[in-house]
C-alpha cells in the first residue's frame, strides 16, 4: 500500500507539471504523444547511424580488397602490333602426310620475346611432338625480333591426316633413357623374388604405390596370361605406351579467326571431294574449363572414332591451358600435365611459363601461391621412388603374415623404447625376409635408408609407433589383390610366420616403458590417410572363414537361393545430362518378404532374408522389371509350429556376408542429377563386395545397406557390358559397367582406365545349403 501511494503520488506531480517550450510551441498539451514522438525520433536517428556505419565498414572492406587484389596485366613492355595479317593455307593440304606447307610448328619450339634487348626464352624442349601452334597464332619470327601481347589460347585442331597410318606412339629420346634406368631402381627395390615378371594385381599395387594412379588402372588390361615381364612393363611406363597414344594424331592451337574460318570450311565439305582418311575436329578449351562434357564443337571425318583411349586429347588440352597461362589446376589435370612434361627439364618450366604470362593480361601473382606450383618443383625422384616401392614391399610382407602394422612396430622395438632406431628398423626389415641373400648391399642399404628418412618426419633419427602404423596401412583399393600376399606365405620360404617373428625378440607388453621425451610426432607425409582394414579388425568380430566352412552342401541349415524381385526405388537417371544415353541407377526396395501367415513384419512362416549385394543400373529410364537377389533362408526355425527366431540367421549372416567396414568414394558427377558412386571396401580378403553403390548427396552410404560375400563362391566376371559414359566434377571421364542377369550390379571405372572394364565378381545363381560353424 505504501509503494502504491508512493506511485500516485509521483504520477500526480508528473501530470501537474507543465509542457516543455518546444512541445508548446508545437501547439498542444498533449504531453504523452509528444514524448511517444520524441522516442520514434529517436529510434530511427540510431537506426540511420547504424546504417551508415554499416555503409562505412563495407567500403573500407572494399578498399582493402582493391588494395590485395592483384590486377589483371600484362608486363609494361614495348608491344608491337605490325605484321599481325594472317597467313592462308590451304584445306587440302591437311590430307595425306603432315608436310611443310601447312604454318605450324611444334608446341617445343614455342618462345617469346621478353623485350629486353630482343633476348627471346628459351624453348621449352621435351615438350610431346603431336602438339603444335599455328603461325598465325604467334609468329616463330617474332620471338627474335619485338615483345607480342599473347592472344588467350581457345580452339586448337585435332587432326589426323590419314586414318590408314595411324599407329601407337613411343616416346623416344634421353628423358625416356632416363625414366627407365629410374624405373629400373624402383623394380630392383621391388623384387620380391627372382622371377622377371609380376602379375597385374602386383603392378597396380606397385604404380599406386609410386603416385602412378595414371597408369595401374591400365595395367590389367595389358596382362597377357595375367603375367607381365618387368622389363616390358618398364618400356612401357618409359614410353607412356599404356596410354595408347597414337603417331599420325596431330593438336594444333589455332588462332580465333583461323578457327572460325575452318569451322565455315567445315560446314560446306562435301564427302564426295574430301578424302575418307582424313579427319578434323574443332575443339575449344573453354567448353573444359566452363564445366561442359567435352571440348568439342565440330568434327569431319574419322578423327574421334579411331581415337584409342581419351588421354592423348587430355594431354593437348592439359599442354594449351599450360600455354593459355591457366592456374586453376584440378589434381587430375596437374596428373595428366605432369606426365605430359616428364621429358621437359624441371629448371626450364618455370622460366617459359613465366616469361609467357609476362606477355598475358594475367594476374602476375607469385607462383608459390598457385596449385601448378607442383609442376616446378624438383625433387630426389630416384630415392623417393624406391622408397616407395620399398614401402610398398613390407606392406605386403604385414599383410600375408596376417600381422598388425602396431604388432610389427612392437616386435622391431625389441628394447621397448617406444622408437625404432635405423638399426632396428634395418633388423625388422630384414626379419620379414626383404632382404635376400646375394643382393647388393648397398642398394640395400640406400633404399632403407631412403625409407627411413620419409618416415623420420621429424627429423630425429628414429620412427614412433603412429608414424609406423600409418605409413605401413595397406590401402583400402588393393585389398582385391591381397590375395596375392596371402599366397606369397607358402610361395616364398624367406617370410616368417608371426609367432616364430615374435620369438626373435624378447616378449613384451601392450604398453611397454617409453623413454621421457618419445612422443609420437605427426606421421610422414609419405603415408595415406589411416582406414580401418581388416588388419585392425578384432578377430570376434568379424569370424575368418575358412575354405572347409564355405563348401556348398546339398543340405544344411541355411538355404542359398537365388529369388525374382521387382520392387525398386529410383536412385538417379541421365535425364538431366544433355546428350546422355538414357540410363538410370535402381535400389531393390522390401528385402524382407511378405508372407501371408505372420504378414510384412515377420517376413512368413519362413525365417528368411534377401539381401543386398549393390544398387542395380539400366540403359533405360524405366525400371527393370525384375532383378534376381540373393535369399538366404533358416530351414530349422522356419515353418507354422516353430518359434520363428531371427538370430541364427543374424549370426549367419554376419558371418558369411558382412557389411563393409566403409567406402571408397570412385566418381562424382553434379550436372542434372548429383550422383556419387562409392565402392564398399570388404572388412576381410576373405570377402569381395559384388556391386557399387549410388547416393545424391555428398555423405557416404550406410554401411548397413549392403553386404560383402565371400570370395571362394564369388567368380570372375568376363563379359560386363558399358552402358553409359560421360565426364564428371573436375573434368574426370567414367564409364557404368553391367553383367547379364544376377550380375547386372553397377560397376563404374573413371579416369584414364574409363574405358577399361573393371575387376568385378559375381554369384553362379545356384541354389545350395551351408551351416554355421561351430563357436562362430
Amino acid at each position: 500500500d505504501r509503494a502504491r501511494a508512493t506511485a500516485e503520488a509521483l504520477l500526480s506531480r508528473l501530470e501537474a507539471s507543465p509542457p516543455p517550450p518546444e512541445a508548446a510551441a508545437a501547439g498542444g498539451g498533449h504531453g504523452g504523444d509528444e514524448l511517444e514522438l520524441c522516442g520514434e525520433q529517436v529510434q530511427e536517428r540510431e537506426q540511420d547511424e547504424e546504417q551508415e556505419s554499416e555503409e562505412v565498414h563495407e567500403r573500407e572492406v572494399e578498399l582493402e580488397q582493391e588494395v590485395e587484389k592483384v590486377p589483371e596485366a600484362a608486363a609494361e613492355l614495348k608491344y608491337a602490333r605490325d605484321g599481325e595479317a594472317a597467313t592462308p593455307w590451304q584445306l587440302l593440304d591437311l590430307v595425306g602426310k603432315a608436310g611443310s606447307k601447312l604454318p605450324f610448328y611444334p608446341l617445343a619450339d614455342f618462345a617469346v620475346n621478353r623485350g629486353l634487348l630482343n633476348h627471346s626464352c628459351r624453348p621449352l624442349k621435351g615438350l610431346p611432338g603431336f602438339a603444335m601452334v599455328s603461325e598465325n597464332y604467334y609468329r616463330q619470327a617474332w620471338r627474335l625480333t619485338s615483345a607480342r601481347r599473347l592472344r588467350n589460347a581457345v580452339c586448337f585442331l585435332e587432326w589426323v591426316p590419314d586414318a590408314g597410318q595411324l599407329k601407337r606412339l613411343k616416346l623416344q629420346g634421353p628423358g625416356v633413357q632416363a625414366r627407365k634406368a629410374q624405373l629400373a631402381e624402383v623394380f630392383k627395390a621391388y623384387m620380391q623374388d627372382a622371377s622377371s615378371s609380376i602379375d597385374a594385381s602386383e603392378a597396380r599395387m606397385l604404380l599406386r604405390a609410386l603416385d602412378m594412379e595414371l597408369e595401374c588402372d591400365m595395367v590389367a588390361s595389358s596382362a597377357a596370361g595375367g603375367k607381365l615381364s618387368l622389363a616390358q612393363l618398364q618400356e612401357d611406363l618409359a614410353s607412356q605406351a599404356l596410354f595408347q597414344m597414337q603417331d599420325g594424331r596431330y593438336y594444333v592451337q589455332l588462332s580465333l579467326e583461323e578457327a572460325e574460318h575452318l569451322r565455315a570450311s567445315m560446314h560446306l565439305m562435301k564427302q564426295s571431294a574430301w578424302p575418307s582418311t582424313c579427319g578434323l575436329a574443332l575443339r575449344c578449351i573453354a567448353n573444359r574449363e566452363g564445366g561442359l562434357n567435352d571440348s568439342l564443337i565440330d568434327e569431319y571425318g574419322p578423327v574421334t572414332e579411331k581415337l584409342e583411349k581419351r588421354f592423348q586429347l587430355e594431354v593437348a588440352e592439359q599442354l594449351f591451358r599450360f600455354l593459355n597461362s591457366a592456374t586453376d589446376f584440378q589434381a587430375r589435370d596437374l596428373s595428366i600435365l605432369r606426365r605430359a612434361l616428364e621429358h621437359a627439364e624441371v629448371e626450364h618450366r618455370l622460366p617459359w611459363w613465366l616469361d609467357i604470362r609476362s606477355c598475358r593480361r594475367r594476374p602476375q601473382v607469385q607462383w608459390q601461391q598457385l596449385p601448378i606450383k607442383s609442376i616446378f618443383a624438383k625433387e630426389d625422384e630416384v630415392a623417393n621412388l624406391a622408397a616407395k616401392a620399398l614401402l610398398s614391399r613390407v606392406r605386403w610382407a604385414l599383410a600375408g603374415q596376417r600381422l598388425k602394422p602396431a604388432e610389427a612396430f612392437r616386435s622391431f622395438d625389441g628394447s621397448r623404447r617406444g622408437r625404432l632406431a635405423k638399426e632396428d628398423f634395418r633388423a625388422g626389415l630384414e626379419l620379414l625376409g626383404l632382404h635376400r641373400h646375394g643382393d647388393d648391399e648397398i642398394s640395400w642399404e640406400k633404399n632403407v635408408n631412403a625409407l627411413f628418412d620419409h618416415l623420420d618426419s621429424d627429423g630425429k633419427q628414429a620412427i614412433h609407433l603412429e608414424q609406423f602404423r600409418v605409413a605401413m596401412e595397406l590401402s583400402s583399393q588393393d585389398w582385391d589383390s591381397s590375395t596375392i600376399a596371402k599366397a606369397s606365405s607358402g610361395k616364398r620360404s624367406e617370410l616368417r610366420t608371426y609367432k616364430s617373428l615374435l620369438s626373435r625378440f624378447s616378449s613384451f607388453s601392450t604398453e611397454g616403458p617409453r623413454e621421457a621425451g618419445c612422443e609420437p610426432p605427426k606421421a610422414a607425409t609419405i603415408a595415406e590417410p589411416r582406414i580401418p582394414s581388416a588388419l585392425d579388425l578384432d578377430a570376434k568380430a568379424v569370424p575368418r572363414l575358412t575354405p572347409e566352412m564355405c563348401v556348398k552342401l546339398s543340405s544344411g541349415q541355411f538355404k542359398l537361393k537365388w529369388q525374382g524381385h521387382g520392387t525398386f526405388e529410383c536412385l538417379w537417371t541421365s535425364a538431366g545430362v544433355r546428350g546422355a544415353t538414357p540410363t538410370s541407377i535402381w535400389r531393390p526396395a522390401d528385402l524382407v518378404p511378405k508372407g501371408k501367415l505372420q504378414g510384412a513384419r515377420r517376413g512368413s512362416n519362413a525365417v528368411k532374408q534377401r539381401i543386398l549385394l549393390g544398387h542395380y543400373a539400366r540403359q533405360s529410364l524405366e525400371a527393370p522389371s525384375e532383378v534376381m537377389l540373393l535369399e538366404i533362408t533358416d530351414e530349422k526355425h522356419s515353418g507354422i509350429f516353430v518359434r520363428h527366431s531371427m538370430e541364427a540367421i543374424r549370426q549367419f549372416l554376419e558371418a558369411f556376408f558382412p557389411h563393409p567396414v566403409r567406402f571408397r568414394k570412385v566418381w562424382q558427377q553434379h550436372v542434372g542429377t548429383p550422383v556419387h558412386v562409392w565402392e564398399p571396401i570388404p572388412p576381410a580378403p576373405e570377402f569381395v563386395a559384388l556391386g557399387m553403390l549410388s547416393t545424391v548427396g555428398e555423405a557416404a552410404p550406410s554401411l548397413q545397406e549392403v553386404r560383402c560375400v565371400p570370395r571362394p563362391w564369388a567368380s570372375r566376371l568376363e563379359d560386363l557390358e558399358a552402358i553409359w559414359s560421360g565426364v564428371g566434377a573436375e573434368h574426370v571421364p567414367a564409364s557404368f559397367w553391367t553383367g547379364p542377369g544376377s550380375a547386372a550390379l553397377l560397376h563404374v571405372t573413371a579416369g584414364a582406365a574409363a574405358d577399361v572394364a573393371p575387376v568385378a565378381h559375381g554369384m553362379a545363381p545356384e541354389k545350395f545349403y551351408a551351416s554355421l560353424p561351430s563357436g562362430v
